[in-house]
């Protein structure tokens, strides 16, 4: 919050309250901070939503009109982990390939984006692309991908920054060649 200024007395103190409520029918926390310090770490929360707001006390022992509400979202929970839908660990394929998962739900900051890996390596020692996806989309055509056997995988990131757990990887073969001439022999 920005200091007071302009107080005849000076202001000695700040009350920073803490609530469940945007009304503050009751308060979690109220915290008397020195007129010199313009933030105070909140602590002893958890996954919830909360408000706060801020008065400032003078001197003189005479007390401000609260801030504005303002609310914030604590989320530290990782999302669920991603389902992979397609293709199925070993298909063949012959054409472009797009990978297709279930979206995550019950996230409480909702799902921001998901990171789509693959690589040659079931490992993943190695990635040959990471795509980051916007949280509404469920798929992801997979481009600069050459005739060979392919891994993916799949993870969620919330809207406060949590990561997922990493889909199961699935793997797939890229064939777009078409098989050789075949050479007649009998009867000629």
């Amino acid at each position: 919050w920005s200091a007071v200024t302009g107080d005849s007395s000076g202001i000695d103190s700040y009350v920073v309250e803490v609530s469940k409520s945007s009304a503050f029918t009751s308060t979690i926390s109220a915290d008397t901070v020195d007129g010199a310090v313009t933030s105070q770490l909140l602590s002893g929360l958890y996954n919830d939503t909360y408000f706060w707001r801020v008065r400032a006390v003078d001197g003189a022992g005479n007390t401000g009109t609260n801030s504005a509400t303002r609310g914030f979202l604590l989320d530290t929970g990782a999302p669920a982990q991603v389902t992979a839908s397609s293709p199925a660990d070993g298909d063949q394929k012959n054409s472009a390939v797009t990978v297709v998962w279930a979206a995550v739900t019950g996230d409480s900051s909702g799902i921001d984006s998901y990171v789509v890996e693959v690589s040659k390596s079931s490992s993943f020692t190695s990635t040959i692309s990471a795509d980051t996806v916007d949280g509404a989309v469920v798929s992801q055509l997979l481009s600069g991908l050459y005739n060979d056997t392919y891994f993916w995988r799949v993870r969620a990131v919330d809207g406060a920054g949590n990561t997922g757990t990493i889909s199961a990887t699935r793997g797939f073969l890229l064939d777009t060649g078409a098989p050789a001439q075949v050479t007649a022999s009998s009867p000629a």
